[in-house]
């Protein structure tokens, strides 16, 4: 694919919105974009390919008050034609746009054996504690532990 300065491009991935190619050299690109005017240097040809620009073959102005991209045709044509970025996008990649047809999810329902035995395992005493105390620990004994010395 060619690319030429003074076209506007729009990318299926990486860049979001319209962008004009302002300069090219042999190892990178300027773009600029159509809804902020921030112009930005690409990678050429690597990044710029990986982007999978595509041509818009109209002339393309941005209303940041309506928030609407008009394409006018560069003969007069064709009535000038008012799109959002989506519809936009989805006029240029139809591919992508399509929504993929996607298996149904299934509401995760655990296994009757293995919900009952986790939630109240058939030996477990409900009077028992969660952990016993054996009879023969001293308590005391791990308090010395725990005693301060002061003195200086």
């Amino acid at each position: 694919m060619e690319t030429r300065i003074g076209e506007w491009y729009l990318c299926e991935s990486y860049i979001q919105e319209p962008v004009l190619v302002e300069a090219l050299e042999s190892d990178k690109i300027l773009v600029r974009y159509l809804t902020t005017g921030r112009t930005r240097w690409l990678g050429y040809p690597r990044i710029w390919y990986a982007c999978k620009p595509k041509p818009i073959k109209r002339d393309v102005s941005y209303d940041p008050q309506t928030q609407l991209i008009t394409l006018t045709s560069r003969d007069g044509s064709e009535e000038p034609q008012q799109l959002g970025l989506a519809q936009l996008r989805a006029q240029l990649f139809p591919q992508a746009a399509r929504p993929r047809l996607v298996r149904p999810r299934r509401a995760a329902q655990p296994a009757a054996g293995i919900a009952a035995g986790f939630n109240e395992p058939a030996d477990w005493d409900k009077d028992d504690q969660v952990w016993p105390l054996d009879d023969d620990i001293d308590v005391s004994d791990d308090e010395a532990d725990y005693a301060l010395d002061m003195s200086l």
